[in-house]
């Protein structure tokens, strides 16, 4: 039976500082293609995703998206990138003595530049995690509810004059609605 690859997915797992949430949409597609989008945070594990996801579904194309709610991951600790930071400090400094202005230039507007504070690596490894967030995207891949029954219509390959839709070759939807029966264009 054709099986059609559209479809939407939808798994969580629960930590100990907050939940990861995985979505995975699916249109049907010749060949597979897997795109991820994932949080900074979760990055290192991108190829980890893309293999789980490819060794399920092999065609089709196939979008995960990947949120954190929640704390940071527990046993990280803030690391200051102290060469940015002096960086910025002097990067600020050359502004001010252009611009000719004569306020100081604060450790918190330092501090609030992107990348100069930023959360270490944890304590305990990153195996749990990465543990955890292949068991969500297993559960959204598994958990796709495809879109039009499961399955594809009758198709111009299994199509033959004068078939009708039978009870048992073709299962309503869960709504109690049959799938259309289509003749081929050339037929």
């Amino acid at each position: 039976m054709i099986r059609s690859m559209t479809g939407y997915g939808k798994a969580e797992a629960v930590l100990e500082t907050g939940r990861i949430i995985v979505e995975v949409r699916s249109v049907n597609h010749r060949y597979g293609e897997i795109f991820v989008k994932l949080p900074r945070t979760l990055m290192p594990f991108e190829n980890d995703v893309r293999k789980c996801v490819a060794g399920r579904l092999k065609r089709g194309k196939i979008e995960v998206f990947v949120q954190q709610e929640g704390g940071v991951a527990a046993g990280a600790r803030p690391v200051a990138n102290l060469e940015l930071a002096a960086a910025y400090h002097e990067a600020f400094l050359k502004m001010r003595t252009a611009l000719g202005l004569h306020e100081p230039v604060t450790l918190s507007l330092i501090a609030a530049q992107k990348d100069v504070l930023g959360m270490g690596e944890r304590e305990g490894g990153t195996d749990g995690l990465l543990e955890e967030l292949l068991a969500a995207v297993s559960g959204a891949v598994d958990s796709i509810d495809v879109i039009g029954c499961g399955k594809a219509p009758l198709s111009w390959k299994t199509w033959r004059p004068g078939a009708k839709p039978s009870p048992s070759s073709s299962p309503g939807c869960r709504d109690g609605r049959r799938r259309s029966w289509r003749k081929p264009p050339n037929a």
